[in-house]
């Protein structure tokens, strides 16, 4: 009624400015609707604020740096000694409880640090071939995994997880304690899957050895096999390389000549005769090219190798000699050597390490992590939860366990040559106890294995 009063008396321009401010004057009079519209909007805000940083990480999808590491093109791979059902006895583990020691327990937990640390490979060891189904089936959808081939009905073996769309196997083999995969860098287009040949093949071993202090001649008689059986797919993929790098090239050069012979069939005959000199010498010139580009195979060998850096086996892997260091760079991070076991007293002298032959040319190997030391891996969300008077930047530190009594059994190697090949570019763990040396009580609620996993990540050199 009183803007209908208003609005015969007022003049029309007043009658416009009260209509235009009449919210904020009725905003004004009523402090208590204001209030009310205010604390509600403060309640939302308040209930979609975490009030922690761990209730955050849990309700948050996990971030591992997946996008930068894609962009810079290097791969991640993970190795982690599961500790399978049928050697997790209460007995042998008496310090955990037998709900955290059970596989309905530990599988779960497994699966979920797996996932967590986002590898584009995975070497498994350990794997109970009976919960194998059911235990990659709860794993990301993007990996597919690689079974190892076991005789007697061994119920445990070793496998290999693989980003899909990423690799593809060109071989595979199966050999006492190993798992060999031979990859090409899967190329995906138009709806076929191929393998880039313009990618060295990489030369993957996943190798669990013989445990037991006085079994170094069987770990030795195993990794001669393995390292044979390098070379031969090695050779067997370097001829198909270097046929598949020829006809390429001739191609290459068929097609120049081509465009000469035009430019030249209207000039003289002398032109002509130059260039039939040029395409009898095509072929000399592309065998000659192959012969000089002689790239050295891409090969890391991961998994638990059961002997600690002091074993003489670690020194025939890293020097060619068991007992006399050579004098590369390596020797001077190199532990001494212990020709005694400290376990059982017994000589190691008289352990025969082959020193001839085809495959000991893949030696010296590389121990990644001792000539590039890890930082203890951590995701986005960890880093940003940090107390802010907290250094975010990860130091890289020696590793001093991998097991849980207290010692390193768990390695990645390279062939000393594949630094041509591959790049490594960092190595990691992923628990802050790999860089103490005191046993620790493994399994437990926290952590499902009796072995830390490692991780490095590497670039893939083209061709």
């Amino acid at each position: 009624m009183f803007l209908s009063w208003l609005g015969r008396k007022a003049p029309p321009v007043i009658f416009c400015l009260l209509l235009k401010f009449l919210p904020i004057v009725i905003a004004l009079v009523s402090p208590t609707s204001s209030s009310s519209s205010s604390s509600s909007v403060g309640t939302t805000t308040t209930t979609t604020k975490l009030s922690n940083p761990q209730e955050q990480q849990q309700q948050q999808p996990p971030l591992h740096e997946t996008a930068d590491r894609r962009i810079n093109g290097t791969i991640r791979l993970v190795t982690w000694n599961l500790l399978a059902p049928v050697y997790s006895h209460p007995k042998k583990y008496p310090w955990s409880s037998a709900d955290y020691l059970d596989w309905s327990y530990r599988g779960p937990l497994i699966q979920s640090e797996l996932t967590r640390m986002d590898a584009d490979i995975v070497c498994l060891q350990e794997v109970q071939t009976d919960t194998w189904d059911t235990f990659i089936s709860g794993l990301d959808e993007n990996y597919e995994g690689i079974l190892q081939n076991v005789t007697n009905d061994h119920p445990v073996t070793n496998a290999v997880l693989l980003r899909k769309n990423k690799f593809r196997v060109i071989d595979q083999e199966s050999r006492s304690r190993a798992l060999l995969l031979v990859l090409g860098e899967s190329n995906t287009t138009n709806d076929t899957d191929t393998v880039n040949p313009r990618r060295q093949p990489l030369y993957l071993a996943n190798v669990h050895l013989q445990a037991g202090i006085d079994d170094d001649d069987t770990r030795v008689s195993q990794l001669k096999s393995l390292l044979k059986r390098l070379v031969f797919h090695i050779n067997g993929n370097k001829k198909d390389t270097d046929n598949t790098t020829k006809k390429r090239r001739l191609k290459q050069k068929a097609k120049s000549l081509v465009e000469r012979v035009k430019v030249a069939s209207s000039k003289t005959d002398k032109s002509l005769l130059i260039l039939g000199r040029e395409n009898r010498t095509i072929k000399a010139d592309v065998k000659n090219d192959v012969n000089q580009e002689d790239v050295p195979p891409a090969v890391i060998i991961a998994g638990d190798m059961n002997m600690l850096p002091t074993n003489p086996v670690y020194r025939w892997l890293s020097h060619k000699d068991h007992k006399t260091a050579s004098s590369n760079d390596q020797t001077q991070r190199a532990p001494r050597v212990h020709m005694r076991d400290p376990g059982t007293g017994l000589r190691l002298d008289n352990l025969k390490f082959p020193i001839v032959g085809k495959h000991i040319e893949l030696l010296p190997l590389t121990d990644v992590y001792r000539r590039k030391p890890p930082v203890l891996y951590q995701t986005k969300i960890e880093v940003e939860s940090l107390d802010p008077t907290e250094s975010k930047e990860q130091k890289a530190k020696p590793i001093s366990m991998t097991y849980c009594g207290g010692s390193v059994l768990d390695y990645v190697w390279t062939t000393t040559s594949s630094s041509r090949a591959i790049d490594i570019t960092k190595t990691m763990v992923f628990h802050p106890q790999a860089f103490e040396n005191e046993p620790q009580q493994w399994p437990s609620k926290d952590h499902p294995s009796d072995h830390l996993p490692l991780g490095v990540e590497f670039s893939w050199r083209s061709q």
